[in-house]
């Protein structure tokens, strides 16, 4: 299942039905992305790219991969990461940045139950490639479902 985490939807819709219905964007893997933050695309640049990764993936909970919580918390917290991150300017400070009490690392390090490195690395063992890369990554391509409700990526 997928969720538009919006405000106004917060609805888990069912991937099939999505399909089904004809909800997928026909928008470049690039303007889904930047929809999918709500984030300028001239701001995309100032998040890690690590960070930029995790709040990408799509909402999903269910089956044998994502389990009854799926990656909600995960996901939903990276997202608000990526708009600190893009609202801030580039400056000495930025690795000082600080969200509810606590820096990007430790926030990291204390996501309960969750590996990090498994959700930015899904194939990879060694977590040695590195991240974001385009030619390993389609999570543009999992982006192409769209909110029935608000029309947005979800």
């Amino acid at each position: 299942m997928h969720f538009c985490p919006r405000l106004g939807c917060r609805q888990w819709y069912h991937k099939d039905c999505l399909k089904n219905n004809g909800h997928i964007s026909q928008k470049s893997p690039d303007e889904r992305i930047q929809e999918f933050l709500d984030i300028p695309q001239s701001h995309v640049h100032r998040i890690p790219p690590e960070l930029l990764h995790l709040a990408c993936k799509p909402i999903i909970r269910g089956g044998p991969k994502h389990g009854v919580a799926g990656n909600v918390k995960a996901v939903c917290e990276a997202r608000e990461w990526a708009q600190l991150y893009a609202s801030t300017p580039c400056l000495e400070s930025r690795p000082g940045l600080v969200l509810n009490g606590c820096t990007l690392d430790r926030w990291l390090d204390s996501l309960d139950g969750i590996e990090v490195e498994k959700l930015i690395y899904p194939d990879d063992e060694s977590d040695s490639m590195g991240f974001f890369l385009p030619e390993k990554d389609n999570e543009a391509e999992s982006l192409r479902y769209m909110c029935p409700y608000c029309e947005k990526p979800i």
